[in-house]
Formats: structure tokens, sequence, C-alpha cells
């Protein structure tokens, strides 16, 4: 089905797409399906403009698109009002990794490495950052999430990492706060690890890129050993443990064709109860170009549909239609990212904790002298209003207000970027192949709604 869209509200994010004799109409996280004529006698009216009086007239449905869109800038307004208060600290406990995977971007820290011993993060750190999660959870009601994750493998040190979980889960129960805890992990484990895992993590994210000799090709240990066997079993003991567990695919060129296959084989033969896809990024391996963007789209939407169909949902992170959003930055999404040498960073590409390479993305450090974690809320401010700027190419797309831009491979806070400009400062593979996405979804949700 081929569509198009267009803004036709002068201040108001509310897009008209047309397609296979259907007018759509659009605002983020609300959609409208009305026949050509009336959406032109529409259209026209709302282009001249109406006051908030004379909307009162209009269809009930009308009124409640027009709402919505108000409510949606509001909500991104909102982003950059609220107070930086945490209620979620993912730790990278080292970069320390089992595997040699084709595309990591991560490297090796010298300053975790001086000041973590093994490079291992400071548990004496990471306890000041949780004591202030734990605090802001406790004022707000809200539930602590732990996310223990990182440019390397989090289970590499295995007691390390049974110690900081039980340090954090005893920070958050004496502050009486509902836990919640995450781990990312690449599976190469035993089966008593597996079990662990289980028993003490809510949700256990495995990194799977699909069938054995996918993930045999991209995932490779450092000998080049293939890997796909081991994983499959520490899935299987996750499982039978009793634990919740969900894939996270990398998918490249050279895979993107074989997306149903590789989703199959997480649901029958790994047992995911949710499946998370991104698209390759980073400089070590072949990445997308433009003219892929409806190539991988239609795999994508393929894989998607026979995923719901077997009763699990597939889902990628670059455009989320039903959360207002913008780039991955944790100054938008209350989350304190603890790199290993110890610094908060707002960004999770930035792995290695080295404070000088880091430093345009560090919003806070521990304090010694007083062993409390300080936030630099002068560098939070500065971020997300980097972060929340909008491009000039970005203010009359479909995506306004749930996309994450060109990030990671473009970054809103760095010190060379600029949002004046057009598209040439976003990845164009990702600009497009959101918006193709995007626009294929709407058509799947204006087919339900008539």
């Amino acid at each position: 089905m081929e569509t198009a869209f267009k803004k036709i509200h002068p201040h108001l994010p509310l897009f008209r797409i047309s397609g296979n004799g259907k007018a759509i109409f659009y605002v983020p996280g609300k959609l409208l399906v009305l026949n050509p004529k009336e959406a032109d006698i529409l259209e026209e009216v709302l282009r001249a403009g109406v006051s908030r009086e004379d909307e009162g007239q209009f269809h009930p449905n009308i009124i409640a698109l027009l709402a919505r869109a108000r409510e949606a800038g509001k909500q991104w307004a909102a982003l950059g009002e609220k107070p930086f208060s945490p209620e979620c600290l993912t730790v990278y406990p080292s970069n320390d990794c089992n595997l040699d995977c084709r595309y990591c971007y991560t490297r090796k820290s010298s300053a975790a490495a001086q000041e973590g011993g093994n490079g291992v993060i400071d548990l004496q750190i990471v306890r000041a950052a949780a004591r202030r999660v734990a605090g802001n959870c406790r004022k707000k009601g809200a539930t602590f999430a732990l996310v223990v994750h990182g440019g390397g493998e989090p289970t590499y040190h295995w007691s390390f990492l049974q110690q900081l979980y039980q340090t954090v889960r005893q920070i958050a129960a004496d502050a009486d706060v509902p836990f919640f805890s995450y781990i990312a992990t690449n599976g190469i484990i035993k089966p008593a690890q597996a079990r662990w895992l289980a028993a003490h993590f809510d949700v256990i994210g495995l990194s799977c890129d699909g069938p054995p000799d996918i993930q045999d090709r991209q995932r490779p240990t450092h000998n080049r050993r293939r890997t796909s066997e081991i994983l499959a079993q520490a899935a299987a003991a996750i499982r039978q443990a009793g634990g919740h567990l969900e894939v996270r695919a990398t998918v490249l060129p050279g895979t993107v064709h074989r997306l149903p296959e590789s989703v199959a084989y997480f649901i029958h033969e790994l047992g995911a109860a949710h499946i998370r896809i991104e698209p390759v990024y980073g400089d070590r391996a072949p990445v997308f170009m433009p003219v892929e963007a409806g190539w991988f789209v239609e795999h994508f939407l393929e894989a998607q549909q026979a995923a719901l169909n077997a009763g699990c949902e597939v889902t990628i992170s670059g455009v989320r239609l039903p959360e207002v959003h913008g780039p991955y930055c944790d100054v938008l999404r209350d989350t304190l990212r603890l790199t290993p040498g110890g610094t908060a960073t707002s960004c999770f590409y930035e792995v290695d904790g080295d404070a000088a390479h880091i430093a345009e993305n560090a919003i806070g450090r521990y304090d010694a002298p007083t062993g409390r974690f300080r936030i630099d809320a002068g560098k939070v401010a500065a971020a997300r209003a980097k972060a929340l700027a909008l491009p000039e190419a970005c203010r009359d797309c479909i995506n306004i207000y749930h996309c994450a831009r060109g990030c990671p491979d473009y970054c809103p806070l760095a010190a060379d970027s600029s949002v004046a400009g057009g598209r040439e400062h976003l990845n164009r593979f990702r600009c497009q192949m959101q918006v193709q996405l995007t626009l294929r979804w709407i058509a799947r949700l204006a087919e339900q709604v008539g």
C-alpha cells in the first residue's frame, strides 16, 4: 500500500495520511479514518485556522483528536521541564567480555582498569548511586529499577555481579520501595548461572542474532568458537527455572531477509516472551544504506506478524507509537547510568568510563568526601535542551514526537551537532526506515478500526 503524509494544522502535530482510497487523520498515539470528501473539508477548515471556541462545534471524534494533539505537545514539553529524579539505576560493571561480536562498538577502558582493579566498577560508587535512586523512589512512590548491562558481559565477573545485585536489592529494601531487576547477557554462561539469574532477575534479556549459523558467525568467542549451543542451553535453564526471557537481536544487511526465520527460532527454540529487533549501528560491520529502508521494513513487519500469530511481541526501539519519546538520552528517561569508571553518563553508547572521552555526556560522579553521588543539574538541563531540540526537517514529520531521530548514529548532544539544519544531520537509513514503519503501522491500525 503506497502512502503519503502531510501536516495539516499550523500549530498542532496533526497529519493526514492518504493511501488505498482512505484518508487517515493522525496525531501521536491516535487516529481517525474518514472518507476522502469529509477529509478534504476538514483539512481545509483546519489549515485556515480555527479558534478553540469554534472547535466545540466539531464532531466529538475530531475534538478528541485535537485534544490528543495538544496533550502530545504538553508531554513533549514536560520531558524537559520535570526535575531529573532517576528511578532506574543502570550499571555497566565492566567492559570485559568473552565474545568478539563483529559489530561491537565498545573498547577497553584505561580509566576503569585503573580505578576498579580489573576494570570493574567500584561497589562503593554503586552503593552511593543506589541510595540516591532509592531516595527518589521513596519520595515518588515509584519502583526502583536495577538494570545490569554494559559494553561488556555483565556475568563475566560472576561473584561481583552477585554482590552488586544483593547490595542494590538491600538498599531498595531498606528504603521500603518496590524493586524490579533486569539483566542483559550474551548467554555464554553455565546452566547453574542461568538458573541463578532466573531466580533473582525479573527479566533476562538474552542477546542472540538468529539461528545457530547467524549466531555463530556474528557472535563468536575471541578464539572464534561457536556460541549457539551454549546459549541455547542457558535459555533452556532459564525457562526451566521459571525465568522471564526476552531476546534482543542485532540485524545486519546480510541477515535481514531471515528475520521471520530468526523470530521463529527465538520463540520456539529459545522460549522468548518478547523480542527486540535492532538494525546494526557502529562502524565495525556493514551498515544499512538509505535504499534498504523499505527492504528492512518489509522483513520486519513479516517477522512482527509471525510473532504476533505465535503470541509474542516484536518491537524496535527507534520508533514507539504509543509513547511520546525522543532520543535514547537518559536525561529524558529518569535513568542514572554508571560506566565502569564510576561516571554517570547520559548516553548508553559511552561505555568505557574514560572521563576524558565522555566529558560531553558526563552528568554525575561519586563524591568521596561526602560518600554521596552528585548529579550536575546544569549539565542535565543542557543535555535535555539539546536532546529535545527538533531539527527543522523533523518538525513536519509524522514521527515528530515518537522517534529517536538518528540516535545513536547521530547524537544531538555532540558538540559539533547542529539542530538547525536539514536531514544531512540525521542518519538517512534510520530516518526513512522509521517513517516507513510508522506509516505501515498506522495503515494496519486504520484497517482494524474500519
